[in-house]
């Protein structure tokens, strides 16, 4: 039973299970007024929640365009990864009142650390970008799905496509397309000048936990050191004595040449990552007395 009111749930829904709140959300198309005042100016997303799948939350408008965004968001596909919620936006390349633009509709990498409060800092790089081939199925408009495919060293994500504008109904020919990402390869972290470093917040380590790096370093090194809750180097695990790292891989182990991790005094430290010429994509802890 939906709640009376506004923002109301339109005819696009993606539904995801929260794990975190223990609940249902679907994240559905919505409608917003233009500045003048008149409405189904353009479309945004709104989210509803349901512990039992049968009584569900008034919707909340989560993301909408600004006025002088020439697009409009036709839908989010929700999913929750790595202690994030990730989202694939569909970005419909359209004016208000559906006037201007292409009618394109790729799709935009998004994350939350709650589901409700968005960042988007890759909107200008689509993640599930349109097919350039006009005459391939997928050179129009993407429907993404919520919940990609984890699958060996991959992740896996399937969407419906046509090659029209998003309201072409003779649009030919349509089809399930398939993309696929290196497992936990959302996004990279690339000096800009060859050279950088990466400083994680202080995370607990342990004698038992291990440290595992997924980057590309084929064309340089990663090397890993650990400083104190302080910022401070700490002797034995400084980029000096690391195991430089060369390789290109999704769980490659850090170490240090005289002191192994297991003599590692159990506290909080800051992992640093000194990058050259390389990609740092993800940094794992496995901490096995925990499993």
């Amino acid at each position: 039973h939906l709640p009376a009111g506004r923002p109301a749930i339109s005819d696009v829904m993606d539904l995801m299970w929260d794990p975190v709140n223990e609940q249902y959300c679907i994240y559905s198309k919505t409608w917003i007024d233009g500045p003048d005042g008149r409405r189904f100016w353009k479309r945004a997303v709104a989210r509803t929640t349901s512990k039992d799948f049968i009584n569900w939350s008034q919707p909340q408008l989560i993301l909408s365009p600004n006025s002088d965004e020439d697009q409009q968001f036709h839908g989010a596909s929700v999913f929750y990864d790595g202690g994030l919620y990730l989202g694939l936006l569909q970005r419909l390349d359209l004016g208000g009142f559906d006037r201007g633009g292409s009618g394109n509709m790729p799709a935009e990498l998004i994350w939350s650390i709650d589901g409700l409060h968005w960042d988007r800092p890759f909107r200008d790089l689509f993640f599930m970008p349109i097919n350039k081939d006009k005459n391939s199925f997928d050179a129009g408009c993407l429907w993404t799905s919520a919940n990609p495919i984890r699958h060996g060293s991959s992740i896996r994500f399937y969407y419906g496509a046509y090659p029209g504008w998003h309201a072409d109904l003779n649009a030919s020919p349509t089809g399930i397309g398939l993309m696929t990402i290196p497992l936990n390869r959302w996004i990279g972290l690339t000096p800009e000048n060859q050279i950088g470093q990466a400083t994680l917040k202080p995370v607990h380590l342990e004698k038992e936990t291990e440290i595992t790096i997924n980057a590309d370093a084929s064309k340089g090194e990663i090397r890993v050191e650990l400083l104190d809750a302080s910022g401070y180097r700490v002797q034995g695990f400084s980029s000096g004595v690391a195991e430089p790292l060369h390789g290109d891989g999704l769980a490659q182990k850090v170490r240090w040449k005289n002191d192994p991790l297991r003599t590692l005094s159990p506290g909080n430290y800051q992992i640093r990552v000194h990058l050259k010429k390389s990609t740092l994509y993800a940094l794992c802890l496995d901490r096995k007395n925990h499993r």
